[in-house]
């Protein structure tokens, strides 16, 4: 997999960041000296070429950072573990650089605060890039369903149903293996829930009643 991600200071969007007459106060430029400084003391073995505002990152852990005057490109190429990602990110989110992610692979962070713990799906389309970890039928209510899940930012999240009428899932051995490429989300009556994954995979569930979701930063021993 290759990635582009952007980290931007929160203040500003990406469009703001990226404009070619932008052009940085002192404080922003005292942020990014500061920044690159605790980057380094962070990620031995890197070291800044050229200008903190126009030059580059290099013997960066993991693919090339770009430095711009008003934010930082980060690319990489052939990425087939994702957690070292994450654990960058969540770094340079704790450094008040949000992560914009154009490619929508799971990175983005911008909606959540600084020094916050995610504890929510913000909307269904937050299990694009999951993987399916398990199911659970909830008896004590008759016909309930829990769907467990790890998200692509390695966070965990459980969505719960109270009631359902039908679920239909592919074959598991494929879908174990398989991450999500979409999701639709119908409320009427009743909820309809259908989830895409990669090698033409869909798990269905109709008839139901949805009750609540929640984010763990790791699944419960």
């Amino acid at each position: 997999m290759s990635l582009d991600l952007f980290f931007v200071p929160r203040k500003l969007t990406l469009d703001q960041a990226r404009s070619a007459d932008f052009d940085p106060t002192p404080a922003m430029l005292r942020s990014r000296r500061k920044l690159l400084e605790e980057l380094l003391d962070a990620y031995p073995g890197s070291r800044i070429e050229g200008d903190p505002m126009q030059g580059r990152i290099s013997d960066f852990s993991h693919g090339e950072i770009a430095l711009a005057p008003g934010y930082l490109f980060w690319s990489l190429h052939g990425v087939t573990d994702e957690a070292p990602i994450h654990e960058i990110v969540t770094w340079f989110h704790a450094q008040g650089m949000v992560c914009e992610d154009p490619q929508d692979a799971g990175f983005g962070n911008r909606d959540l605060k600084r020094g916050e713990a995610r504890v929510k799906l913000n909307s269904f389309d937050d299990l694009i890039g999951a993987r399916l970890s398990g199911i659970r039928l909830l008896r004590e209510w008759g016909s309930g369903i829990l769907t467990e899940w790890t998200l692509a930012d390695g966070h965990y999240a459980l969505i719960q149903f109270v009631r359902f009428e039908t679920c239909r899932l592919p074959d598991f051995g494929k879908l174990l293996e398989s991450k999500v490429i979409g999701v639709y989300f119908d409320s009427q009556q009743f909820d309809t829930l259908k989830v895409y994954f990669e090698n033409d995979l869909e798990l269905v569930l109709e008839g139901g009643v949805f009750q609540k979701w929640s984010v763990q930063a790791k699944r419960p021993s």
